[in-house]
Order: structure tokens, then C-alpha cells, then sequence
């Protein structure tokens, strides 16, 4: 976390800031609970977008996995997600 902070700090430093981060996959194995610690780390860093690809065929399955990744976003206030 000290890493995070630093970075942070120097964007702030720089006048740089991050708009969004890349990327991951929602598949027929996706488990949000383990893409918490990237929500996390973006909203430390200020960025306002996840880009996500939905790879799953059972689109029952994909929009509560979407949905659960949005839920857990939101905890840490990064914006938004983005389903480009």
C-alpha cells in the first residue's frame, strides 16, 4: 500500500491522473472476489474506469457476475465500470 500511496503522490505531484485501467475478462470461471484488490488500488489511484469483456455464454451467468463486480466497485468508490 505504501507503493500505492507513493504513486498516488506523485501523480497528484505531476498533475497526471489515471482515467481508467485495464482489463478484465468475465468467463464461464470469473469470481469477483478476486478482482477485489484492482477496484481498490484504482480507486487509491483515482481512476474512473474498469474495462470488461464479457467472454461467458450462459448470459444469465455473465450479468450476475457483472453485477457483483459493479457491487463490489462501488465499496471503493472508483468510479465507474465500463462494459466496452
Amino acid at each position: 500500500m505504501r507503493s500505492l500511496r507513493s504513486l498516488r503522490t506523485r501523480l497528484v505531484d505531476t498533475g497526471l491522473s489515471v482515467y481508467d485501467i485495464e482489463f478484465a475478462v468475465i468467463d464461464a470461471n470469473f469470481k469477483p472476489g478476486t478482482l477485489a484488490p484492482m477496484p481498490e488500488s484504482a480507486g487509491e489511484l483515482g481512476a474512473k474506469r474498469l474495462s470488461l469483456c464479457g467472454d461467458d455464454p450462459d448470459g444469465s451467468r455473465l450479468i450476475a457476475n457483472f453485477a457483483a463486480l459493479c457491487d463490489l466497485a462501488a465499496d471503493f468508490g472508483s468510479g465507474s465500470i465500463s462494459n466496452a
